[in-house]
C-alpha cells in the first residue's frame, strides 16, 4: 500500500478504517483545485469519506449505483439521473416494494381482467338500453291506441253517462 498523506492520515485519526477495508485517497488537491465552490469540495469530502466507510458489499452496490443511474442518451447521455428523478424512483420503489400486484406482469393481468369487465358491463349497458327503446315504443303506441279508442267513442256517442264511457275505454 502506497503512503497514506497529510489529509488520510487526519481522516483517519477522525474516522479509523476497519481491518481489511482500503482507503480510498481523495483525488481533490485542494491547493490546485480552484474551479470547485467550498460546498462543491465539501459535498465531494463528505461523499469519499462515505465510500471510504462502505463495507465491501455496499462498495460494489455502490458502484452499480453509479453506473446505472445515468442518462442512457440525450443530451445528458453518461451525466447522473438529477435530484428530482432519483426521488421519483425512490417514491416509486416505496409505493411498489413488496406489495401484491407491483410486478409488471401481475399489472398487465390486472388491466386485461379490468378490460374484459368493462367489455361484459358494456354489453349489459348495451341491452338495457335496447330493452328501454323498446318498451318505450310499446308505451308510446299503446298511449296513441288508448287516446284514439277513447276520441272513437266520443265522437260516436255524445250523450254517455260517465260510467259507460269509463266502460267503453277500458276495452
Amino acid at each position: 500500500m502506497a503512503p497514506l498523506t497529510k489529509r488520510s492520515r487526519q481522516l483517519l485519526k477522525v474516522h479509523p478504517v476497519k481491518q481489511n477495508q482500503t482507503l480510498i485517497e481523495p483525488l481533490i488537491d485542494f491547493n490546485i483545485s480552484p474551479t470547485f465552490s467550498d460546498k462543491a469540495i465539501k459535498i465531494k469530502q463528505e461523499l469519499i469519506n462515505k465510500i471510504n466507510m462502505l463495507p465491501e458489499k455496499q462498495i460494489f452496490s455502490c458502484s452499480k449505483l453509479l453506473e446505472t443511474m445515468v442518462y442512457p442518451d440525450g443530451n445528458h447521455k453518461g451525466e447522473i439521473i438529477s435530484p428530482y428523478l432519483q426521488k421519483k424512483a425512490m417514491d416509486l420503489l416505496s409505493l411498489t416494494f413488496r406489495k401484491p400486484e407491483s410486478s409488471a406482469q401481475e399489472i398487465e393481468n390486472k388491466i386485461k381482467s379490468i378490460e374484459k369487465e368493462n367489455k361484459i358491463l358494456t354489453k349489459k349497458h348495451e341491452s338495457i338500453a335496447f330493452k328501454h327503446k323498446s318498451l318505450a315504443i310499446k308505451i308510446k303506441k299503446n298511449k296513441d291506441l288508448y287516446i284514439s279508442r277513447i276520441r272513437s267513442v266520443v265522437s260516436k256517442r255524445k250523450n254517455i253517462s260517465k260510467k259507460k264511457s269509463k266502460v267503453a275505454s277500458k276495452r
